[in-house]
């Protein structure tokens, strides 16, 4: 746990980007087993009603993504609650894998993303709505008209459209009509 909050406070003083953060944690953590993944997930806070907005999101016609930085093999466990599409770090699955930094995600490719996604889907980018918390989301900020600061930093905040401090993402999607 020490070494993460070094590795987490070398990250956010800008010692690290996010290859080098990647193949750190990597390096500390290796390949984990099922059991400690799904641990991991179900142990972390998330916001309340995700089920309930993604549900009303697919009765509209309209998808549904998550694009994180994190490890693949966490990320996707949001598909289990209704998501359309999943992006991530790509870290490896087993033992003999090498981590590979050009899989791992950078705060510029969630908007290469996003622009992919909505060119296949057929869907203008001035359509998307982005909820982000941190400074990895900026680009993505940057660029979407429709951007929503769930618990952020502060200059994430100043970049949002909408700004919200709570746990329930029904609220959210309520209080702004999205």
């Amino acid at each position: 746990l020490e070494e993460l909050r070094i590795l987490e406070s070398r990250f956010a003083a800008k010692e690290l980007d996010t290859k080098m953060f990647a193949s750190e944690i990597h390096k500390l953590w290796g390949v984990l087993g099922e059991d400690v993944i799904r641990s991991a997930f179900e142990s972390t806070t998330k916001m309340k009603r995700i089920d309930t907005v993604i549900s009303v999101l697919a009765e509209r016609g309209h998808k549904s993504c998550v694009i994180t930085m994190s490890p693949d093999f966490f990320a996707e466990l949001f598909l289990e609650h209704g998501f359309d599409y999943v992006f991530a770090s790509q870290f490896p699955r087993k033992p003999r894998d090498v981590l590979n930094p050009a899989h791992i995600l950078t705060p510029e490719d969630k908007v290469c993303l996003t622009t992919k996604m909505c060119d296949e889907l057929g869907i203008d980018i001035v359509d998307v709505v982005a909820f982000g918390d941190s400074m990895s989301d900026y680009p993505l900020f940057r660029t979407l008209v429709h951007t929503v600061s769930v618990n952020g930093t502060p200059e994430l905040e100043r970049l949002a459209k909408y700004r919200y401090r709570g746990d329930d993402l029904y609220e959210i999607f309520e209080l702004h009509n999205l």
